[in-house]
């Protein structure tokens, strides 16, 4: 058999191996997402497809952040933003709009960063698809505290908020951030006011 140190090293090396191969499926994902939507004709198809590429690509750009950190704790006072950011090139290359932080240095371990990552990237995308719909000037405002062991992330726009008639029906991106909260073992909550607030809160621990 061979010694412990070469079996940890062969390891680490089919690894290594294993996360460039999923990062080229991921990029490859993207190419062809793009390349669908070149070809589509439907605007409703063209909106999904976009929507899908965003998703793949901030999905691809959460993967490469948390593997360049290895194991170590990830900063969300620096990830956040960055993602934010990112979503803001996919939806808004001419940076029509703008994004606002205030932002308490706190770390996370990879797995839950990876969580809020991805709540993150639905409030994000939500926003550029319904607030900043058809305007410029628009504005996100991005917080993130802690109080008594919990953390609270913050998102808010300054668009027109939600109709009478979305108030009561269920939103599929809201599902998917309510459902991603419990997996932080926390809570979602919105609300339509001068813009549309969404909150997140999650225990630290």
């Amino acid at each position: 058999m061979p010694p412990e140190g070469e079996d940890t090293l062969l390891l680490a090396t089919q690894m290594d191996e294993l996360r460039h191969r999923l990062r080229n499926h991921l990029q490859n994902m993207i190419s062809l997402i793009s390349l669908q939507i070149r070809r589509a004709q439907n605007e409703e198809t063209i909106a999904a497809l976009e929507d899908l590429r965003a998703r793949f690509a901030s999905i691809t750009s959460i993967y490469i952040d948390l593997d360049d950190s290895s194991d170590h704790p990830i900063a969300l006072e620096k990830f956040v933003p960055d993602l934010v950011r990112r979503i803001g090139d996919l939806y808004d290359p001419g940076g029509a709009h703008g994004a606002t932080f205030r932002m308490t240095p706190l770390t996370l371990p990879g797995q839950r960063a990876a969580i809020l990552g991805q709540i993150v990237v639905e409030l994000v995308m939500n926003v550029h698809r319904h607030a900043f719909a058809a305007r410029t000037g628009g504005t996100i405002t991005v917080e993130l505290g802690t109080t008594d062991g919990e953390a609270l992330l913050v998102i808010a726009d300054d668009g027109p908020g939600l109709r009478a008639a979305e108030k009561g029906r269920k939103h599929f991106g809201f599902t998917i951030v309510a459902g991603l909260a419990k997996g932080l073992s926390g809570t979602f909550e919105h609300e339509s006011r001068d813009g549309l607030i969404a909150r997140v809160r999650f225990p630290l621990d």
